[in-house]
């Protein structure tokens, strides 16, 4: 996402229409509906943008998404405003998993007990008393936890899930 990034002023009450979404997601990301879709799900408070093609910059997609959002929720649980929220369809994660799933296959099995261990992404895969998970950073404890004995299980699933956090890193 640029400085130069084109908005939509608006107050935290109305709501941006999914064309109009389309439009900024062109606009700003170059992305065309080839690419991305948007979609309104129940009504035009949720909004989704499903990304289609494994080379959008997903974080980029998600900064655009989280600035636009007004979604809030008062302590008396009344919800207001917009959300839009980014998903990925089946082929991208499949695309974007791919090439760790033998790597993290590999590291879940010398992984030490709370010690971390290094990832081609930069990301960590650690091990704990709850289970492996994904982290950022060789300090950093926090992400998707999978539990232990389906990794080591050689559970497909679980071995994808902790590629597909890896490869977002």
């Amino acid at each position: 996402m640029t400085s130069e990034m084109a908005a939509i002023p608006r107050a935290p009450s109305e709501y941006i229409e999914p064309a109009a979404l389309r439009t900024l997601l062109k606009a700003n990301l170059g992305l065309s509906a080839r690419k991305v879709t948007v979609s309104a799900r129940n009504s035009i408070n949720y909004l989704t943008i499903t990304i289609r093609d494994a080379s959008v910059d997903i974080q980029a997609v998600r900064d655009l998404a989280a600035s636009l959002s007004t979604w809030s929720m008062a302590i008396d649980d009344y919800v207001s405003g917009q959300s839009i929220n980014v998903e990925l369809t089946e082929e991208v994660k499949t695309a974007l998993a791919g090439p760790l799933l033998e790597e993290i296959k590999r590291v879940s099995a010398k992984v030490v007990l709370n010690q971390g261990e290094g990832l081609s992404t930069g990301a960590v895969l650690w091990l704990t008393d709850q289970g492996f998970y994904i982290a950022r950073s060789a300090t950093g404890k926090r992400g998707t936890y999978i539990w232990q004995h389906d990794v080591r299980a050689g559970s497909e699933w679980a071995i994808a899930k902790l590629a597909l956090d890896a490869s977002q890193i």
